[in-house]
């Protein structure tokens, strides 16, 4: 994953673990998501204190790191489990995670993006 050194390295981040979810598999070893059967995505699970950064804050570093530009890829990985997903904890994280995808899809810079907005996902985090 390597998103997850980048979080941890943030004031108000306490851990930014890597793992799976949105699958139908429980606990799927790594070979078996690569197979993508198991419908799970790559994921990072993020603890943070919002008195120091904000949910909004965190989706600015996610879509600095990860391009959702490229369909289930991410650089030289393919597949389905390389999709985008963005996972929240409440009805806040939702409404500031969709402000935060139009306003973003609306930029110059990543107007491609309407053509791959089907990539990103939103559902309530099932868990890592």
């Amino acid at each position: 994953w390597c998103v997850e050194s980048c979080f941890n390295m943030l004031k108000g981040v306490h851990t930014a673990v890597s793992g799976y979810s949105g699958g139908v598999k429980p606990n799927p070893t790594y070979e078996e998501v690569c197979t993508g059967e198991t419908g799970h995505a790559e994921v990072v699970q993020i603890s943070y204190d919002p008195a120091i950064i904000s949910f909004g804050q965190l989706l600015e570093v996610f879509f600095f790191l990860h391009d959702p530009t490229q369909l289930n890829r991410q650089g030289n990985d393919i597949g389905t489990q390389y999709r985008s997903v963005v996972y929240f904890n409440d009805e806040d994280e939702k409404t500031s995670t969709c402000v935060y995808l139009i306003y973003y899809f609306s930029t110059d810079v990543y107007s491609r993006l309407k053509m791959t907005v089907n990539s990103l996902t939103l559902l309530p985090r099932g868990g890592v």
